[in-house]
């Protein structure tokens, strides 16, 4: 007579499914589909160009994006 698999088991197995499958899709937005609309390079050159003002600004709305 085989154990059945305990209820944790399951959902820490489904737990890392759903992390492995959202890693590919973060991958795949970063690695292919941005790069279609947007030149990192130029990016980190604007970002690069930015006063200490900008920059801390940028960081309180990127804050209070993550907050919301």
């Amino acid at each position: 007579m085989q154990e059945e698999s305990a209820p944790g088991k399951s959902a820490t197995r489904r737990r890392l499914i759903q992390a492995a499958i959202s890693t590919v899709v973060v991958v795949a937005i970063f690695g292919f589909a941005l790069p279609q609309f947007a030149d990192f390079g130029q990016v980190w050159g604007v970002i690069g160009d930015m006063t200490l003002i900008e920059i801390g600004i940028l960081l309180l709305v990127a804050a209070w994006n993550i907050a919301t």
